[in-house]
């Protein structure tokens, strides 16, 4: 009887380990960059993989669904409420991809345009010395990881941080070091502040 239970174990244990098998996943070692220097509206004051808190350029051990478990904090530094703050990552080129693909970590609601209505309720503006969590969402994940998987490139091993784009309470706007103001005559435009040039932002 007890070379029976032994045997009927092991081979419950093996039958385990062949069906677990395809859910392991290798972990590699992973990075994050940040490839802007302007003094921002935000400051990420942590990031965590999950769970763990990380620094840029630390490199993690992580499986291939990392991203999905990226989470940021970020705080408002600029003196004013904050509606809208979206946090740039960009997936270098890999495999078949022409170009690197942007994924927006995001909080808030981008400003209606006149006349426009929104369904869903606008979450509550970023209060000066006040944070919040970036991750990225479950639409975006998928259409990122089809969009790897169409092109060959599963495997992100590193990403950059870009700059962030700010809408505050006030009707201003930041991008690319830059305060914005929206256009009376045509919503859709914003006009870099003092700038003499006429330069515009969409």
């Amino acid at each position: 009887m007890p070379y029976t239970l032994n045997r009927l174990a092991a081979a419950v244990f093996f039958c385990l380990l062949f069906a677990l098998a395809p859910y392991a996943q290798e972990k590699k070692e992973r990075t994050i960059k940040k490839v802007f220097n302007f003094a921002e509206p935000v400051e990420i004051v942590e990031m965590q993989l999950g769970g763990q808190t990380i620094g840029l350029l630390d490199k993690v051990a992580a499986d291939k669904g990392w991203l999905k478990t990226l989470t940021l904090k970020v705080k408002n530094v600029s003196g004013k409420p904050i509606t809208y703050v979206e946090v740039g990552v960009t997936i270098p080129k890999s495999g078949l991809m022409e170009y690197p693909f942007l994924v927006p970590l995001t909080y808030g609601h981008r400003p209606l345009m006149p006349g426009e209505m929104s369904n869903a309720p606008a979450p509550k503006p970023i209060a000066p010395g006040h944070t919040v969590k970036l991750k990225i969402d479950d639409s975006m994940y998928d259409r990122l990881t089809n969009y790897l998987s169409e092109n060959q490139a599963e495997d992100v091993e590193s990403i950059e941080l870009s700059d962030s784009l700010i809408y505050f309470e006030d009707g201003t706007a930041w991008a690319h070091g830059q305060i914005l103001d929206r256009d009376p005559d045509n919503p859709r435009r914003w006009h870099v502040r003092r700038k003499k040039s006429g330069r515009t932002a969409e």
